[in-house]
């Protein structure tokens, strides 16, 4: 999943309630693991089929926004933390940027804009993390140097592409442009 493919299920209201309802929701779950992650997966399992499809999602978006808390407190992590596992604060960062976007569909879906609005500012908060990993004071700054799961992770980070980065600043834009455009209602 990537957020091309996001953007093109914020197009209309159809295309959201297709993404939600449709199952593809349910496949990114899928994808991103993590405990919280299953259990919205599991909400989402018949969100189509169910009585009350809107209650669904909203269980499914308790549990995006669990995921999204336990995110940003790991990808908040600073000192030591940092130095023994620095590749999880990035990974942590992507799967928070991830998971605010889709939080932003699902109110957007349900009809908040607002809350829509306030995780698409969390997904630009979760690129800001990533991006600034080297906002560390200097003591931090040698001492990471030093560590050599930091180059290792800053080699995957130059020469591999398949480690999961967070949505751009300018793909949540587009995001908020698709999502927060159109003032009708969904």
């Amino acid at each position: 999943m990537n957020v091309g493919q996001l953007a093109a299920a914020a197009q209309t209201a159809e295309s959201i309630r297709a993404f939600v309802e449709g199952g593809v929701l349910f496949q990114v779950l899928n994808e991103l693991g993590t405990v919280e992650l299953d259990a919205a997966r599991l909400a989402l399992v018949d969100v189509g089929r169910a009585d009350d499809s809107k209650a669904e999602v909203r269980l499914a978006v308790g549990h995006l926004q669990s995921a999204h808390g336990a995110f940003k407190r790991l990808s908040a992590i600073r000192g030591v933390g940092y130095l023994l596992q620095p590749i999880n604060h990035q990974l942590a960062c992507a799967r928070d940027g991830f998971t605010c976007c889709l939080m932003a569909i699902c109110y957007r879906y349900l009809g908040e804009r607002d809350r829509c609005e306030t995780c698409l500012e969390f997904a630009q908060d979760a690129h800001r993390r990533w991006d600034r990993d080297d906002g560390l004071d200097a003591l931090s700054v040698v001492t990471c140097s030093l560590n050599p799961a930091w180059w290792i992770r800053r080699a995957k980070l130059v020469w591999h592409e398949d480690l999961i980065a967070p949505p751009s600043s300018a793909e949540i834009a587009e995001l908020e442009r698709l999502l927060l455009g159109d003032a009708s209602a969904i």
